[in-house]
């Protein structure tokens, strides 16, 4: 809707009337023009539909036989501060409406008027259980790097994973978790689809599973379904879970609190003993468990790095990348 519009649409006062201006006289060579009126034509009149024709020739009539003086420099200024004027109005009055009818803040609860009315829809008209929503901190995307957890403390080996590095490529395709030659995946049943439900998803799952096997690996799979099942029924799986394994400790360096950064980048050089090798840290999950030391660390020349931490208090294992500024 043109700002010329919104007054008698939203019956805004009559200083909010949008007026008219001379853009085709808007040019560099008139930026300091002071004199008659410029032409009709000048105002576009040609474009204006017959009732806002007539309108603006009543106006201009009355403007010129009064010997009014035109002065680019203040129309063009007086212009520009009504448009903001009339915008400023107009989104007052329309949150007043909106509020009004619907309990709804369009400008604090929503970005656009598609947004605030599914939020009025939400408020008003969604009945309760009628649409699937994932509980908090229980999504697929936290769920995996705990089913793969669960999986190193089963078969007692670390296994490559978004959590304590990057996730591992196989033949270009990623996948969740490597060791060896031993591919495990963990497939959320909404973005990978369950075949009772979503056959096109399964299907596409399916099809990357056939791939990795018949390239000569092992592929280890785990419906999210499943792992929810397997945590209900299972004992030690119930415990595992209970314990969260993935929560956030304070880790110690050298006796020294490992704090996050104060810089803005996300990652930083680090230093490390008397060789003062560099390495990059990056910002990912990480946690405690048991004894041992930190092998994430590669430095410039690709060679690995043991660094012993020491987390929550005790020495403990501490996977996955560290967001922040470590010194000896």
């Amino acid at each position: 809707m043109p700002l010329s519009k919104l007054q008698s649409a939203l019956g805004l006062e009559d200083s909010c009337s949008k007026g008219y201006f001379p853009n085709f006289f808007n040019t560099l060579e008139n930026a300091r023009y002071v004199g008659e009126i410029p032409p009709i034509h000048i105002y576009g009149v040609d474009s204006m539909s017959t009732r806002e024709k007539d309108i603006f020739l009543k106006w201009y009539e009355d403007l010129s036989s009064s010997g009014y003086i035109f002065n680019m420099a203040d129309e063009i200024r007086k212009y520009c501060i009504q448009d903001v004027r009339i915008l400023w109005s107009a989104c007052l009055r329309f949150r007043e409406i909106f509020r009004a009818s619907t309990q709804v803040d369009p400008f604090r609860e929503a970005i656009t008027i598609a947004s605030a009315y599914m939020r009025v829809f939400r408020k008003t008209s969604l009945k309760p259980e009628t649409v699937g929503v994932v509980p908090p901190r229980r999504s697929p995307i936290a769920e995996s790097p705990l089913w793969l957890v669960w999986e190193e403390r089963q078969r007692g080996t670390a296994i490559a994973h978004a959590g304590n590095g990057r996730e591992a490529r196989v033949m270009g395709r990623k996948v969740d978790g490597l060791v060896r030659n031993t591919v495990l995946e963990f497939h959320g049943c909404f973005f990978h689809g369950p075949n009772d439900t979503m056959g096109g998803r399964y299907e596409a799952t399916m099809r990357k599973t056939v791939f990795l096997r018949q390239s000569g690996y092992e592929v280890i799979e785990k419906w999210e379904c499943e792992f929810e099942r397997q945590i209900l029924e299972d004992a030690a799986s119930s415990a595992f879970v209970a314990g969260n394994p993935l929560s956030q400790i304070d880790v110690f360096l050298n006796q020294k609190l490992v704090t996050p950064p104060s810089h803005a980048y996300p990652s930083r050089l680090l230093n490390y003993g008397p060789a003062a090798k560099t390495t990059h840290l990056t910002s990912a999950l990480w946690y405690g468990d048991t004894p041992g030391f930190m092998d994430d660390c590669v430095n410039n020349t690709g060679a690995g790095l043991r660094c012993s931490f020491t987390a929550g208090g005790k020495e403990g294992e501490v996977m996955g990348h560290l967001h922040c500024d470590l010194f000896n």
